[in-house]
């Protein structure tokens, strides 16, 4: 730091001069923080009231607002001054230096964010121009998806009716091409019947020739043989027409029959379980009967014992000792003798039981 009256400069280069009164000493770090700080007061816009004042007031207030921010950042230079002018060079210097060192740093790593930003955006440019070529080659596919699916007039159904038409015209050239050949043969036995017819005749002229006589250069038997021949194949070719014809009736019928009997099992495996329930459901039913008439056989049994033992009763005066006639007694033991053996006979149905030597029948009552 200079003294009084002493002319020299400071580490970032600024002049300082004693002879003016005024010791100043702005480090370079200071004058871009001042700077900075006059750049961002510049860039705030002025804050607006909520009333609507005149415009004098409006001018009054900012001018009064700019001189107490001037008078407050005039007050923190002085105070960095002071603090500042109270250090010594070194610790100006070595705080210099770390401020420098700082900001290089800085720099430093300002830059490289700088080539990873431009790293990254070149990546993402070649990523979107690769998305942009995929996305304009599946487009490309899709359009060609929907113009080979396409409407009725266009795509697979009109090719497949196109298909159709010409599987459809390939039969009807196979039907003709086969009624065309049979016509062919036709028309061959007709002038090989009519050539033999001729030899025939010619033979029959030359009939008191010897049998082993050559007609036009052919020997007889030769021809006799070739007219049995030929005789033959009209026949064989008449059967295997016939058979071709029978065969086929025959394959559509075996089909008709073939699915007939797969229908029949179908319907024979369904009878099956219905008359599998059907059984389970008469066993069940069954059971319930057996078991309503064996309640409703005791019921009338002990409601007609209970009716006789009442008469008897009443009709019979009672023992002197107070046991019960010999003659009820048994009818009880038989109407329960009787309600056991039901039981373990099962079955409804009427039933007979035997009382003082008669034979009743009896039927449950439903």
């Amino acid at each position: 730091m200079s003294r009084p009256g002493t002319k020299g400069s400071n580490p970032s280069g600024k002049v300082m001069n004693a002879d003016d009164g005024i010791q100043e000493v702005v480090p370079l770090s200071l004058q871009k923080l001042r700077e900075l700080a006059d750049s961002l007061r510049s860039s705030m816009p002025e804050e607006n009231n909520v009333g609507s004042p005149s415009p004098s007031r409006v001018g009054r207030k900012g001018r009064s607002r700019q001189d107490r921010s001037r008078k407050r950042q005039v007050a923190m230079d002085q105070g960095m001054q002071s603090q500042l002018g109270a250090m010594e060079v070194e610790s100006l210097q070595a705080m210099v230096k770390q401020t420098e060192a700082k900001l290089q740093e800085l720099s430093v790593e300002h830059d490289r964010m700088i080539a990873e930003g431009k790293e990254q955006q070149q990546a993402f440019i070649r990523r979107e121009v690769q998305y942009q070529s995929q996305i304009k080659r599946m487009k490309e596919l899709l359009e060609k998806a929907i113009s080979s699916r396409g409407n009725e007039n266009n795509g697979m159904p009109r090719l497949r009716e196109m298909h159709e038409k010409i599987m459809q015209k390939l039969a009807e050239k196979q039907d003709a091409t086969k009624t065309l050949m049979m016509k062919q043969e036709k028309e061959m036995l007709k002038i090989f019947r009519s050539k033999l017819f001729e030899v025939e005749d010619k033979l029959k002229k030359t009939g008191g020739k010897k049998n082993n006589e050559a007609v036009g250069g052919i020997p007889r038997s030769w021809l006799e043989r070739a007219t049995k021949l030929a005789r033959e194949l009209e026949h064989y070719k008449e059967e295997s027409i016939r058979l071709d014809a029978e065969n086929e009736r025959l394959t559509k019928e075996s089909t008709r029959l073939q699915a007939e009997y797969h229908s029949h099992e179908d319907d024979v495996r369904y009878l099956e379980s219905q008359l599998v329930a059907l059984k389970k459901e008469n066993l069940k039913l069954k059971k319930d009967r057996e078991d309503a008439a064996t309640v409703s056989m005791r019921a009338f049994l002990a409601t007609d014992h209970s009716k006789r033992q009442r008469s008897q009763e009443e009709e019979r005066p009672p023992a002197e000792d107070g046991s019960k006639p010999q003659e009820s007694k048994q009818m009880e033991e038989e109407a329960y003798a009787q309600v056991e053996e039901e039981e373990r006979g099962g079955g409804g149905g009427g039933r007979e039981r035997r009382r003082g030597g008669r034979r009743e029948e009896i039927y449950p009552c439903d």
